[in-house]
């Protein structure tokens, strides 16, 4: 019996169709599962380094926060809060701004990785200086996540306080920050304190794309919204002071002496079971196995599309406000948060930075050289002796006078 070619192909059309369509949700299904395992296996999987942190947590941290609390002390939020609690998320919507630190001129508590819990005042715009360098001429700024915030060691200890002795520094760093965060960062600030140095410090998890960060709009895209005047930093515009006052109401009931910020971010996240469940069609955790495996074996040959622009917009800004561009490296910690892909995605900045034209600092081997000694403790921050090596791998690269700085080796 003859069949028409028309018939033949329908039928191969549905066949191929149907077999597509089975082989898609057999990956939404191999996706939930592995989801399950990778998590079951990190949960399951206990190191030295959980075991320390966990003790810490429990003996430790919880009474300090409460203490904290009691005298007056706030826990802080920050941009990845924003991004990823809902009431926050929706709020930077509403308003059409997102904050770039956490609350300003206010005291805060932060982290406690074997030193106690290290407690501060924030600046004006919420960052970790006195309000008075804001007074006078900024010979450096220092733009990166917690590294550069100087997470869990007191003020003294901070990488721009180990460079205050000579250089003027404003520490721009807050905990959490990704590269799109360091981005907005830099078009807000640079253009309005005018610094002599811009150093963007990059940490070993940067090594991601930052693409459900509200940040690419609210922040990024449009700088002179932050500022109550476009030529001036002396105020917050009218927007971001809103938005602090109703954070501070929305985070009063949430925020408590028994959570620390990872764990407001994972008991709070805006993911609710639908979103969960949708996010399972885009095959979020094979997409992610096989980058990362791709990444860790070097056959991922660029950076994250958000780190790129993060050092395009540190050197567009320099260039249009004369000011000189650099970009540094922190390693990761085997102990603490060891990840295989560090040592290619160093090897990735360094090599734009190359082709950009502008001094990358790579940290690796003198904190390497430390041991033990350059990480905290009880986390994976680094210790004071840490942060002021780094500092002292900087202040190499600064210089009081006009001249060009000298290079990193």
């Amino acid at each position: 019996m003859h069949i028409p070619s028309t018939q033949k192909f329908k039928f191969y059309f549905v066949y191929f169709s149907l077999l597509i369509i089975f082989i898609y949700f057999a990956l939404v299904i191999c996706n939930f599962f592995l989801q399950r395992y990778i998590s079951k296996h990190n949960e399951s999987e206990i190191t030295q380094a959980k075991i320390i942190e966990r003790d810490r947590t429990a003996k430790e941290d919880v009474l300090q926060r409460k203490l904290a609390i009691k005298d007056g002390y706030k826990p802080l939020f920050y941009p990845e809060t924003i991004d990823n609690y809902l009431p926050l998320r929706k709020l930077a919507i509403e308003l059409d701004v997102a904050p770039l630190a956490p609350q300003p001129n206010s005291s805060l508590y932060f982290c406690n990785e074997g030193y106690g819990l290290i407690k501060y005042k924030t600046d004006r715009f919420g960052f970790r200086n006195s309000n008075e360098q804001w007074d006078k001429k900024v010979d450096a700024l220092l733009i990166g996540d917690s590294f550069t915030h100087g997470a869990c060691v007191e003020d003294k200890d901070t990488i721009s306080a180990n460079l205050n002795d000579k250089f003027n520094t404003l520490n721009l760093g807050t905990y959490g920050n990704h590269a799109i965060h360091y981005a907005a960062v830099e078009k807000t600030f640079i253009p309005i304190v005018k610094p002599k140095y811009v150093i963007t410090i990059f940490y070993a998890n940067d090594n991601e794309d930052d693409v459900d960060s509200v940040y690419w709009n609210k922040s990024y895209s449009d700088a002179t919204k932050y500022f109550e005047s476009s030529n001036s930093y002396t105020s917050l515009s009218s927007k971001v002071k809103d938005f602090y006052t109703k954070a501070d109401y929305l985070i009063d009931n949430l925020l408590s002496g028994e959570q620390s910020p990872d764990d407001f971010i994972k008991k709070y996240s805006h993911t609710g079971f639908l979103e969960k469940s949708l996010k399972y069609f885009s095959l979020p955790t094979i997409r992610k196995t096989f980058i990362n495996y791709a990444k860790a074996n070097g056959y991922i040959g660029k950076l994250p599309y958000s780190n790129v622009v993060a050092i395009d917009t540190l050197i567009t800004s320099c260039q249009q406000n004369g000011c000189i561009p650099m970009v540094a490296y922190i390693p990761n910690s085997n102990f603490w948060r060891p990840d295989a892909r560090a040592t290619h995605y160093s090897k990735l900045l360094a090599e734009y930075c190359k082709t950009k034209g502008i001094q990358f600092i790579d940290t690796t081997k003198l904190i390497d050289d430390l041991g033990d000694k350059a990480f905290a403790p009880k986390g994976p921050h680094l210790s004071p002796i840490g942060y002021r090596v780094v500092a002292n791998a900087l202040r190499n690269n600064l210089s009081t006078d006009s001249s060009k700085p000298t290079s990193q080796h």
